[in-house]
């Protein structure tokens, strides 16, 4: 359900160094859940899959899309030397009372031309965060989704902007965490609770139940790009999981 619905959103919209775990592996109280890209061997498709996600469209595609172990050994590259769009999601997740995700990444390359400023809604390296289940759509055409925040760099776009998509208006936002020099390593943070919470005018935040990424190039000249992920890691928000125990 998810893959589709990642599939479609990221089509239809106009306008926060690596290493990634799993939720064994993380510490239970404070870091619930952390994937660590630094532990991937050399064929990156096939650790995508053994950590759950599923792979669409390029990022399945023989040749379209390369994931490969960076050359330090710091995490995975995703690259292309053509226009592509791919898809990797992970779903079935219920990360509740999230305060906030750090995602250690880089961009090499840029795509040239992309921009979600212009409405050239593109980029090398997209970290999307799926809440909660789906819910009714805003157009009767549309499949139900559920809420959804997605996280890239950029060159041309505003900082800590909220765009809003095309369709999914009251449920989708976009926005650009950092945007550092090509080649330059760094570590994202977001407030997802406080973000959540504003972005969408409520005081309940749905756990996460999935994660994407993705590297959309489609429709530019020369589609070129490539962006490292070292790590992504989920932080709890302390105060309301102690609020949490104490009502039970």
């Amino acid at each position: 359900m998810f893959i589709r619905l990642f599939l479609f959103l990221l089509h239809s919209t106009a306008l926060c160094s690596i290493s990634i775990g799993t939720a064994a592996d993380a510490d239970s109280t404070n870091i619930p859940y952390q994937i660590d890209f630094s532990q991937a061997g050399k064929d990156g498709k096939a650790w995508l899959r053994e950590q759950g996600f599923r792979l669409q469209r390029d990022m399945d595609e023989d040749g379209a899309v390369q994931v490969t172990k960076s050359k330090d050994g710091s995490g995975l590259c995703f690259h292309t030397d053509q226009p592509a769009f791919a898809v990797a999601v992970k779903d079935g997740l219920s990360l509740k009372d999230m305060e906030k995700i750090a995602v250690q990444w880089r961009v090499e390359q840029y795509p040239t031309g992309a921009s979600w400023e212009q409405n050239i809604n593109r980029e090398a390296i997209m970290v999307t965060l799926f809440f909660g289940p789906p819910v009714k759509a805003d157009r009767f055409y549309l499949p139900d989704t559920p809420f959804f925040i997605g996280l890239f760099l950029c060159q041309n776009d505003k900082v800590n902007f909220p765009y809003s998509g095309k369709s999914y208006r009251k449920t989708s936002r976009f926005v650009c965490l950092d945007s550092p020099d090509s080649g330059t390593a760094i570590v994202s943070n977001f407030k997802i609770d406080d973000a959540y919470r504003k972005w969408f005018a409520t005081d309940t935040v749905p756990p996460v139940t999935g994660i994407g990424i993705e590297l959309d190039t489609s429709g530019l000249d020369k589609g070129q790009s490539k962006a490292c992920l070292k790590k992504i890691t989920f932080y709890r928000n302390e105060e309301r999981q102690q609020d949490a125990t104490l009502k039970n």
